[in-house]
């Protein structure tokens, strides 16, 4: 015979199998939103993500260009992070079937206004990437002649930087002194998609447009 958790509501005795009883509290606990705030802490810090516990049944997960805009931060991505610290997020991505959020910095200097409240799939982590935002990046390609910066910005998400918007002022190289992998500080200035789906996201990196974002918003939670 199984084991049965009973429930008496009013006159009714309900029997309920354990498991199902567990899914519920999970579900329950999986009440966040896109754009929530939430409090987690580190459980788990590897090379490209750091891994956190919001509560029992909840995990979340920060990608490293999502950590900061600036690029001494994120060259510095597992040193900022251990194991039991306090951190706080915005949700980007809910995953309700591996009960999995995305979390964006807080002190990252995405405009709050910005950030996308459309309704997406409940299975998919999805980018969120308006234009205005300014964010981290990685280049992950330099082109040939004026072809520009090809900049990772999400997991699988990568935007372009046009010649001319490297530099403020006339310079003969404008590429001079970049590197794959290299991190950087980019505004978004464009976000569209072509007639097949495929998102195109352009970018600068123009000293002129990465104004700075004051905010009292920390990363890491003070309690």
């Amino acid at each position: 015979m199984t084991w049965l958790s009973f429930l008496i509501v009013g006159s009714l005795l309900l029997e309920i199998e354990p498991g199902e009883f567990e899914e519920s509290t999970a579900l329950k606990e999986l009440n966040h939103t896109m754009n929530a705030v939430v409090h987690a802490y580190v459980v788990k810090v590897d090379k490209e993500w750091v891994w956190l516990t919001v509560s029992r049944n909840v995990m979340a997960h920060l990608f490293i260009l999502d950590s900061s805009s600036e690029p001494s931060e994120l060259k510095e991505f597992q040193q900022r992070f251990s194991v039991g610290q306090a951190v706080k997020g915005r949700v980007i991505g809910v995953n309700r079937e591996k009960r999995l959020l995305r979390i964006k910095a807080l002190d990252n200097q995405c405009a709050q206004h910005n950030i996308d409240k459309i309704q997406q799939s409940e299975s998919s982590l999805v980018e969120q990437t308006k234009q205005g935002d300014i964010i981290g990046g990685r280049v992950q390609k330099i082109l040939p002649g004026v072809g520009g910066l090809v900049v990772q910005i999400g997991p699988h998400l990568h935007g372009r930087v046009h010649y001319t918007e490297i530099v403020d002022s006339w310079v003969a190289e404008p590429l001079s002194g970049f590197h794959e992998g290299q991190f950087v500080k980019c505004k978004v200035i464009s976000v569209s998609r072509s007639s097949e789906g495929s998102l195109r996201v352009d970018l600068s990196l123009r000293s002129s447009n990465l104004r700075t974002y004051s905010s009292d918003s920390s990363l890491f939670d003070d309690g």
